[in-house]
């Protein structure tokens, strides 16, 4: 539809419709507090030794991905063929051409979830930067953490909590597909968030985190 009716892809157009179309929901989210989980830790403010090393750890692990993700180009083949060159066709025509994403798209079954995000990080920088591009799954992987250990401070201690953020930067699996711009990533943090909402909703019995749960499913798909 936007290619249809013309409107171009550049930043103040973006902005101009995030304004329109967020702000009003944005509005009643921080009036309702419907997005933001009370974080209620049972530990002191003053954190022991142990949870400063844990802390610390899980900061380096954050610190190592974007560091390894933003220092080299795109060097694994679905992400350089497929994702990030859509990207690069959408900022560079300013549109979501069906027919340029279809002459391009060998792998036609993956989603468009990861090309259209990088490409707005292309319309911000105002070039195309591989580099920075990626900079995108560091970010998820430092939302997944945080939305992570909020959860669980909700139910358990400080110190369990950091224990459980911990354990999900020490998989290296996970932080070698932090940097890797695939979509394994980005489709396991939504899920994962999905869960994450859903295991709130069975213990508050509160129906929006059943709604959250809902779309970041959905999310995961597309």
């Amino acid at each position: 539809m936007i290619n249809w009716i013309g409107v171009k892809l550049t930043l103040p157009n973006i902005l101009m419709s995030m304004l329109i179309l967020l702000l009003p929901l944005q509005i009643i989210a921080i009036r309702k507090k419907s997005m933001f989980m009370n974080i209620n830790c049972s530990s002191s403010i003053r954190f022991s030794f142990f949870e400063a090393v844990l802390l610390f750890y899980v900061v380096l692990k954050l610190l190592y991905s974007f560091f390894e993700a933003i220092i080299k180009p795109v060097d694994v083949w679905d992400s350089f063929a497929f994702h990030l060159l859509k990207s690069k066709a959408i900022f560079l025509e300013q549109t979501i051409s069906p027919d340029t994403l279809r002459y391009i798209s060998g792998g036609g079954g993956y989603q468009m979830n990861i090309p259209i995000n990088v490409s707005w990080i292309y319309i911000c920088l105002g070039q195309w930067n591989d580099a920075l591009g990626q900079a995108l799954f560091p970010l998820l992987f430092i939302c997944i953490v945080g939305l992570f250990f909020s959860t669980l401070a909700r139910y358990v201690s400080r110190l369990n909590s950091l224990v459980g953020i911990f354990i999900v930067t020490s998989l290296p699996f996970v932080v070698f597909h932090s940097t890797i711009s695939y979509s394994d990533l980005p489709v396991a943090i939504y899920n994962l968030a999905a869960v994450l909402f859903l295991f709130n909703y069975i213990k508050t019995m509160n129906y929006k985190y059943v709604w959250i749960a809902s779309l970041l499913s959905a999310c995961a798909l597309w």
